[in-house]
């Protein structure tokens, strides 16, 4: 394998790496609260979106959603305490679009630029010297 291929398949697998370990995520944050006044119960919702490491991320994954039947979550609420729990998920289609833009690129490059052959200097000066003599 010659070392263009070699030095593209260290760049373009360094970045797959660090794309594979570096994961989109999204958020989906609840917040119950109470009205004390009119025994309204409200829930808010905000979702967000970022980047984290994969060790960082695989921890919150098993969060459960709060539920408004939950039965702690009802007495937090009698007691006019707000609730709120967070949810992650993996944003698996901008990972997978992510991974397939390196891999084709890094394709690209291993076909494209490192398929034609570098000439040495002087490597075919002795066929021009021929054709100039006769």
């Amino acid at each position: 394998m010659s070392r263009c291929r070699r030095r593209i398949l260290w760049i373009f697998g360094g970045l797959f790496l660090a794309a594979a370990l570096v994961v989109p995520y999204r958020t989906t944050r609840v917040c119950l609260d109470r009205d004390t006044a009119t025994n309204i119960v409200w829930r808010r919702t905000f979702r967000r979106g970022g980047y984290m490491f994969l060790l960082r991320f695989l921890p919150l994954v098993g969060e459960r959603r709060t539920d408004g039947s939950d039965p702690d979550v009802r007495y937090a609420l009698l007691r006019a305490q707000n609730v709120t729990s967070v949810r992650y998920e993996i944003d698996t289609l901008r990972l997978a679009f992510e991974l397939a833009a390196i891999s084709l690129l890094g394709a690209y490059n291993f076909r494209v630029l490192c398929r034609t052959p570098r000439r040495r200097p002087g490597e075919g000066e002795e066929i021009l010297k021929e054709g100039r003599d006769e």
